[in-house]
């Protein structure tokens, strides 16, 4: 049993899921900010997010995927894994995209990209719930 959730789960894994769940909390919370035109606390933000989540990636998923992959046939759950995976990069390219458009900067490039990134809150919201569905197949 996991010190954090009470799950079969690696503890790495549990700070994993808490940390994607934050993200997702603190997306709602930029997005809140951009319609209230606080651009600046909007863009930091995203950057937070979007630093976070590429630590979880690099540190729990990306090792978990591999030794999940690893010699394995393709399967319902293996489509769900990959699906996610898939989705994860995505969105991790779109995240540094729209960074690199932001370049710390007042907003200004970046109004132009809006639609990106309802699709880009669209796309990361759907990733984090496939992340909770591997983990609830993993682990409970």
């Amino acid at each position: 049993m996991s010190n954090l959730l009470g799950t079969s789960a690696p503890l790495s894994s549990d700070i994993s899921l808490v940390i994607q769940v934050a993200v997702i909390l603190v997306l709602s919370g930029a997005v809140y900010r951009a319609k209230g035109r606080r651009f600046l606390q909007h863009a930091y933000l995203m950057l937070a997010c979007t630093i976070l989540n590429t630590a979880s990636v690099a540190l729990v998923m990306v090792p978990v995927a591999w030794a999940l992959i690893q010699g394995v046939a393709l399967s319902g759950f293996m489509a769900l894994v990959l699906v996610h995976a898939i989705t994860g990069i995505t969105v991790l390219a779109a995240s540094y995209y729209l960074m690199w458009v932001w370049r710390l900067d007042k907003p200004g490039p970046c109004f132009k990209q809006k639609n990106k990134m309802r699709l880009l809150a669209a796309a990361w919201v759907a990733e984090v719930v496939a992340g909770i569905a591997v983990y609830y197949l993993l682990y409970l």
